[in-house]
């Protein structure tokens, strides 16, 4: 089982290589990378637990 920073490192990483092959998985990332620490923090604690599956990322982001 993944730590909260382990996990948000999961999520950020899915993103990435999503973000090659769809526009909004490449502004999703965007964000992520402009956004400040407090804003990450308070996002890293909220995550769901995607359970190393990169299927629950895109789930995630697509419901």
């Amino acid at each position: 089982m993944f730590n909260k920073e382990e996990n948000y490192n999961f999520m950020l990483n899915t993103v990435k290589m999503l973000a090659h092959s769809q526009g909004f998985y490449g502004r999703l990332l965007r964000s992520l990378e402009e956004i400040e620490e407090s804003t990450r923090q308070d996002l890293i604690e909220s995550l769901p637990d995607f359970k190393k599956d990169s299927l629950n990322v895109v789930f995630y982001f697509e419901s």
